[in-house]
């Protein structure tokens, strides 16, 4: 009696293998607090560097709260927003939210362009931060006034959003997003399920006795 695996089912079990390794990398986050790690990690970077939108040795004010959009990224804070160009750390003008309502941390909300899943940005702050993504996951940030630290994060999903609370305010330069690039062990991972799929498939449909 011939046995065939119906194409029904090989589409089921192909779909099952996608739908586990996707379950299995959701969650799945890099972090680095290198740059040149990030870069190697990310693909078609914007950065918002912050200059040329006050003269050096001059401030601009948006707001409180405050909001600010640049190349598609918005930044909502609690408290004042500014952009602060005094080169306090060496590198020219950066973003600084700062002043949030009394007894209350500081918050500062960014919304991304659709797609992103690299995302990375320096910082500086008196206090720990609490970095929050959209996805769920919270990375603390140590506390390293008056030197600038980097963090960098790619995800294996689309980040919408992420927010910084902080008490007694941060200051954020070379804001970076674009997308990851896939580990090559992940690519090889599912081109093995899937390939041990089909021969499962083969052999199954052999005649047997």
């Amino acid at each position: 009696m011939n046995r065939h695996l119906p194409h029904s089912s090989v589409c089921f079990g192909f779909v099952f293998f996608l739908s586990i390794f996707g379950q299995s990398a959701r969650a799945a986050i890099v972090t680095t607090t290198d740059r040149s790690s990030f870069e190697a990690m990310s693909a078609g970077l914007t950065t918002i560097d912050f200059e040329g939108i006050t003269a050096p040795g001059s401030f601009a004010y948006f707001g409180n709260p405050g909001s600010l959009t640049l190349s598609g990224v918005s930044f909502q804070t609690n408290g004042a927003l500014f952009v602060q160009n005094n080169n306090l750390y060496g590198t020219g003008a950066f973003l600084s939210p700062q002043q949030p309502p009394a007894n209350s941390l500081d918050i500062t909300d960014i919304t991304l362009p659709t797609g992103i899943t690299a995302l990375a940005f320096n910082f500086s702050a008196g206090f720990p931060i609490t970095l929050s993504l959209s996805g769920g996951e919270s990375i603390t940030l140590p506390a390293n006034f008056p030197n600038l630290g980097f963090i960098g994060i790619t995800s294996s999903t689309p980040i919408t959003s992420l927010r910084l609370s902080v008490q007694g305010g941060v200051d954020l330069d070379n804001f970076s997003f674009g997308q990851a690039v896939p580990e090559p062990s992940s690519v090889v991972m599912l081109g093995l399920g899937a390939l041990g799929l089909i021969g499962a498939a083969v052999r199954r449909g052999k005649v047997v006795p």
